[in-house]
């Protein structure tokens, strides 16, 4: 492939750069390079583990040195029959993500676009995908959603990235189960995103002993001029959502005007992804299920499923409640665990589910006993 013939390199600003690990060119912003499979994400320390492609640059070249011959018969992810499988591999969910994989067809492109919408992965990377993957069905058919998550992103980041925009407020935040609010320290304050991580780096090396599983960053962005709000307080702009280093995964824009974000608990915000994840699911009444989404809603927690159906509230499952009773939820709509409605939810239980067929914490045997009671009657 000549990477100067390609759209992205002539119309969407991809450079040319060289692959860390095979040395020939390839394409930034998560271009997947076509000789030896790496995703280019960035990364620059060797030692560092890449998000993007599940090990070190050192340790992905050992393994590519070792059988090149092996790589170079595997075609690089970068086609249009392959966006819809890089997109369903943002599912960690086994069971699900090899169910669209046999599957694909059951996933419309409405719900590609919303994978990557609400998955945690940066909104640069989201661009990139959602860019790609309007590419490779331009010639097929328009998607609205598509250009609206866009429109949404590229105004998120042209926000986030102008050094001039205002001023950052910066909060870290727990996902454990909290009463009234789930902030851990701050406000602090930065006047770009980047100094505002390398701050941010620099704050995890001096807490080294916190537990950094259930803590994320909370990054409202201030500037005059803006909304006012209770009492006549500015409202921020954008509030923008981090993992615990730094990387901008979901944000939220001010209702005045434009496009929303990405947050969850944000009505507005349903069809754009996050916590409202609709799509076809290969789990059964009776499955439980192990869901992780740190650090977001901290886990491990467990339910059971009660009912599986199409549709957003068609999966509904058991879990301990408050006062040691059986709650019931839709799993789509994040309630899956007590409390849920009470905290922030970034990220769809579906992201991170996984079918548990192991001996169950004690405080979750109660979803045990709830469904042989019901059997017997």
């Amino acid at each position: 492939m000549n990477l100067r013939d390609t759209a992205e390199y002539k119309e969407h600003g991809f450079k040319i750069v060289t692959c860390p690990i095979c040395g020939n060119e390839t394409l930034d912003m998560y271009w997947v390079c076509e000789h030896c499979g790496w995703e280019y994400d960035y990364t620059k320390d060797e030692n560092k583990e890449s998000i993007a492609n599940g090990m070190s640059i050192k340790k992905y070249r050992a393994a590519y040195l070792k059988q090149p011959a092996k790589w170079l018969e595997q075609p690089a992810e970068n086609s249009g029959t392959e966006i819809c499988k890089l997109i369903i591999n943002l599912l960690h969910s086994p069971e699900l993500q090899n169910y669209l994989l046999e599957n694909p067809k059951k996933l419309n492109l409405n719900d590609y676009a919303n994978i990557v919408a609400g998955a945690p992965i940066s909104l640069i990377k989201k661009k990139v995908l959602l860019t790609r993957l309007a590419n490779s069905n331009k010639t097929k058919t328009d998607s609205a959603t598509i250009k609206n998550h866009l429109v949404a992103l590229n105004s998120a980041c042209e926000s986030l990235y102008n050094k001039k925009k205002g001023l950052f407020s910066i909060t870290l935040r727990t996902g454990r189960n909290r009463s009234d609010d789930n902030l851990v320290d701050g406000p602090y304050y930065a006047f770009s995103i980047e100094e505002a991580q390398r701050a941010i780096e620099k704050y995890r090396k001096e807490n080294s002993d916190d537990n950094w599983k259930c803590l994320y960053w909370k990054i409202e962005q201030l500037h005059q001029g803006a909304s006012a709000g209770y009492c006549g307080f500015t409202l921020p702009k954008y509030t923008f959502i981090a993992n615990s280093n730094g990387e901008v995964q979901y944000f939220l824009k001010n209702a005045e005007k434009g496009p929303l974000g990405m947050l969850a608990f944000s009505k507005e915000m349903e069809t754009f992804g996050g916590v409202n994840l609709n799509i076809p699911v290969p789990y059964r009444p009776g499955d439980v299920l192990k869901i992780d989404c740190s650090p977001y809603t901290y886990g491990p927690r467990y339910c059971r499923l009660t009912e599986v159906g199409n549709d957003c509230c068609g999966i509904q499952c058991a879990y301990p409640d408050n006062g040691g009773i059986v709650g019931y939820g839709a799993l789509k709509h994040g309630n899956y665990f007590a409390s849920a409605y009470r905290l922030p939810q970034y990220l769809s239980p579906l992201y991170h589910a996984k079918i548990y067929k192991g001996r169950l914490p004690k405080k979750y045997s109660i979803i045990n006993r709830q469904v042989k009671k019901s059997e017997n009657k």
